[in-house]
């Protein structure tokens, strides 16, 4: 009995440590913890049992038991002060007095009934209070619910909308009157004695097996394995399949100020200028380069996200495409553009109880992750100017009703948009898909899905249709066997994003060489700036990712432009088969070859 009420005299009380001791205790407490209220005054939890995870926002059977909730943060109040005391002091005998209420506050000194009391506010015990708004997106049992919590001391200030949190608690019932002869209003709130940030991936033994065994496959196998597990319902689109993997996984997350080493050749020193913007940085370059090869120190502050642009026919998969991206990774985010106001995609302000709160839209909900935007073409300009920030800063500015602020943006965007049947790859894109030119250079790539009218891969595609509806033997089961589950990718992507990848000469040379070939050769229609050069910088990193190494290669580096090749935002210098290029390692040698001689590359 010593152990509990030590246990309880703690400021942070151990759960577990409480079931072990009394299990029957630890029940009664769960289950009504309005019986201990002087137990909980002030304290926190830790040690929390997963029994306590609810599937679905707590009902009112719920009230006053302890829960534990999953849910991303929609909305988040100013940090308030709460317990805030009143210090009453005669100056004529030092009388003091502390009261919790201004209803209680007197001039008059008990003791010696003068008037002369000073008072004052006193902060000792005060604490921070702040009211969080939760929702846990992607779960079909909760739809559009939402979830006050009641945060306070260490809990508030500490967490922002966009973030996803586990929140144990309690219960509790919270009543509001805003007009004088209207109802009173109830709703349920979750006093909050414990919140985390969670990570939903947790592998499996199976999975961590799986990956042990896909560690030792060949690079073409790995990337076969993932191209054809990833939409295995969707006939073809190798490229674009890869294109949207990659840009998920992004490239090394540099966003704040770090050092980076690249190798610089002499005879590449004035076509190295062209990628360090400064004059310090310059200077350095000149003043290291006492032989053939040196190394440059600068500093760079670039976005590891990639954005993705599907253009095509309707009936192409487009869709399809984005509904496997959405099962991939998390937070993942979908809106439509004939529904969404630009207030839906950043933020908006909303005034609740005479203070205005900001509540966070589909890109800072979708932070970390990613947000899928389904006819991209129907958003309005002032819709599409707020995700210039985004797209290319990873932040967004703030400034409504009062409130200044810059929030966490940091998603790939895929968007897709349908287009009419004139379309030609000879068109000027920002023209005929009504997308300014700054907003459609911020996609590292857009690829076409038309409708080639091909005999041959039409009778594929009705194939792989076909046999969703029928019978397999033995063989085609153990073929599809093979193939990894949505989930096993996203475990997977989990595993290997955060992963930080080194760069060499090599690497930067190819890259520098095909963004000055483009340079030169680029058409009235391409738009090729210095973003071009940093997209294929981020799918050459991911790349490397994908076949678990940790260091670009030369491999990584063609895989990249092969795959920007592909798409139609370009003039092709060199024409290959996007279904075969990536997973036949001899067409892809013979490809490469013909790039290195193009390109002019030293092997």
């Amino acid at each position: 009995m010593e152990n509990i009420k030590d246990l309880f005299g703690k400021q942070e009380i151990n759960l577990i440590e409480l079931c072990n001791l009394n299990p029957e205790l630890a029940n009664k407490f769960v289950l009504n913890t309005s019986l201990y209220k002087k137990n909980l005054k002030s304290k926190s939890l830790y040690g929390i049992p997963l029994a306590l995870l609810l599937n679905v926002f707590p009902k009112a059977n719920d009230i006053s038991k302890l829960v534990s909730i999953k849910g991303t943060i929609i909305r988040s109040s100013n940090v308030l002060l709460k317990n805030v005391e009143y210090s009453i002091e005669c100056t004529e005998c030092d009388w003091k007095k502390t009261v919790l209420s201004e209803t209680d506050i007197t001039n008059v000194c008990e003791t010696c009934m003068s008037n002369n009391c000073i008072t004052k506010q006193a902060f000792d015990n005060a604490i921070g209070h702040q009211t969080l708004r939760i929702q846990d997106i992607g779960n079909p049992d909760t739809l559009s619910d939402t979830l006050e919590i009641s945060a306070e001391g260490k809990w508030s200030g500490r967490f922002f909308p966009g973030e996803r949190i586990l929140v144990t608690g309690i219960v509790k019932v919270n009543m509001i009157n805003n007009k004088v002869g209207e109802k009173i209003k109830s709703f349920l709130t979750l006093h909050a004695l414990n919140i985390a940030r969670i990570d939903d991936i947790v592998l499996t033994f199976q999975e961590e097996k799986l990956f042990d065994e896909f560690k030792n496959y060949d690079d073409f196998k790995k990337r076969e394995t993932i191209l054809k597990s990833f939409g295995s319902h969707i006939y073809g689109y190798m490229n674009v399949k890869l294109g949207l993997i990659l840009a998920i996984i992004g490239g090394n997350n540099n966003l704040g100020f770090s050092e980076n080493k690249i190798e610089i050749n002499e005879t590449e020193n004035r076509k190295s200028n062209n990628i360090i913007s400064n004059d310090e940085n310059k200077e350095k370059l000149n003043e290291n380069l006492n032989g053939d090869k040196s190394f440059v120190s600068f500093k760079t502050d670039r976005r590891s996200s990639s954005h993705v642009l599907l253009v095509g026919d309707s009936g192409t998969g487009k869709t399809q495409l984005m509904g496997c991206c959405l099962q991939i990774i998390k937070p993942a985010i979908k809106t439509n553009g004939l529904g969404t106001s630009d207030a839906g995609l950043t933020t908006c302000a909303i005034k609740q109880g005479g203070e205005w709160n900001l509540e966070a839209g589909a890109l800072v909900l979708a932070d970390c992750g990613l947000c899928c935007i389904d006819e991209f073409n129907s958003l309005k300009t002032n819709e599409k100017s707020g995700l210039l920030e985004v797209m290319e800063q990873q932040t967004l500015s703030v400034a409504k009703a009062g409130l200044v602020t810059c929030l966490n943006a940091r998603c790939s965007i895929v968007a897709v948009c349908n287009v009419n049947n004139n379309f030609s790859l000879k068109n000027n894109l920002p023209e005929f898909l009504n997308i300014s030119s700054p907003l459609i250079s911020r996609f590292d790539l857009i690829f076409g899905l038309f409708d080639d009218k091909n005999y041959q891969n039409d009778i594929k595609k009705t194939d792989l249709v076909l046999s969703r509806f029928t019978v397999h033997d033995e063989k085609e089961s153990a073929k599809k066997s093979n193939l990894w589950s949505l989930a096993t990718i996203r475990s997977y992507i989990k595993l290997i994003r955060n992963n930080k990848i080194e760069t060499n000469f090599g690497v930067n040379n190819i890259l520098l060489k095909y963004y000055n070939y483009k340079r030169k050769t680029k058409s009235n229609t391409e738009i090729i700036t210095i973003r071009m050069l940093e997209s294929l910088y981020r799918l050459t990193e991911a790349h490397a990712k994908i076949v678990s190494r940790n260091v670009c290669t030369s491999e990584d580096a063609y895989i990249s432009i092969f795959v920007y090749e592909s798409g139609i935002s370009c003039n092709k210098i060199c024409k290959f088969d996007s279904d075969r290029i990536f997973i036949e390692p001899a067409y892809f040698k013979g490809k490469t070859n013909e790039l290195i001689s193009l390109l002019e590359i030293e092997k």
